[in-house]
């Protein structure tokens, strides 16, 4: 089976050793990308302080918001955190026929399914529904 995975006979196939620094190593990437985004964004698009005084039942709330002036932050987020969900489910449709030594594909498929199908309800709320600022803290939480 695990010919068809890498693509050449199992003989060919030799152990590798992963260390911890290697391990370590090939997780540095996607957090690093988050932090160039989050600091392209924070010089390109700073947030800007917003103050929004309302009333409610007789006494004053005053409501100190940070915003951008375009969407591009979230828009760029949500492309980069759905390329991940869909790198996940590619990685767990490759090794759905590993063996189970290997690690656990149908659990990675069934959690990537799970985390794509939330997002997609949170997305379509989140965007197409007219819900109040409240409404939106709680749903971005």
């Amino acid at each position: 089976r695990l010919w068809k995975i890498v693509g050449q006979t199992t003989t060919s196939v030799r152990r590798m050793k992963i260390t911890n620094m290697h391990a370590a190593l090939y997780s540095v990437p996607i957090p690093a990308l988050q932090a160039v985004i989050l600091l392209i964004f924070s010089l390109v698009d700073p947030p800007q302080r917003t103050e929004t005084v309302e009333m409610e039942g007789g006494a004053m709330v005053l409501n100190i918001l940070c915003r951008s002036e375009t969407d591009a932050f979230m828009i760029t987020q949500l492309v980069f955190d759905i390329s991940l969900v869909l790198m996940g489910c590619l990685l767990a449709f490759v090794s759905r026929n590993m063996d189970s030594k290997f690690g656990e594909p149908k659990q990675m498929i069934f959690s990537m399914y799970n985390i794509a199908f939330t997002g997609v309800i949170l997305i379509v709320l989140f965007l197409a529904v007219d819900v109040e600022e409240d409404g939106k803290r709680m749903l971005q939480a």
